[in-house]
């Protein structure tokens, strides 16, 4: 359900169907991030901070959109460029059955 606390489908271009502008508007989003750890009230286990999983989660997010905005480029063949920013992100969050498949669908065929 698309509401204003759900803006799904303010980041489709209805403007430009036929246009790959995924990453684009990931790229956008990526430049305004920020850490929300501010915003949490509750931490896991009572702690009163982020701990390292946090922190290493909060690394790796950059190598996802990075590696998602390579792999949806259209104008050049980027998925080596993709494949190097899950692998970095991976790097961060090794037991991540999600980013070990992102790797993983972007291994060189033999």
């Amino acid at each position: 359900m698309h509401r204003d606390d759900r803006p799904v489908l303010d980041y489709l271009t209805h403007a430009t169907p036929y246009h790959n502008t995924l990453p684009a508007n990931l790229a956008e989003l990526a430049a305004l991030r920020s850490d929300v750890a501010a915003y949490v009230t509750a931490w896991p286990d009572g702690a009163r901070e982020p701990g390292e999983r946090w922190a290493a989660w909060a690394g790796a997010r950059g190598h996802l959109i990075a590696g998602h905005i390579a792999l949806h480029a259209t104008e050049t063949d980027r998925r080596a460029e993709a494949r190097a920013a899950y692998a970095a992100a991976l790097a961060l969050v090794p037991d991540d059955a999600r980013t070990q498949a992102l790797v993983r669908a972007l291994e060189p065929q033999r």
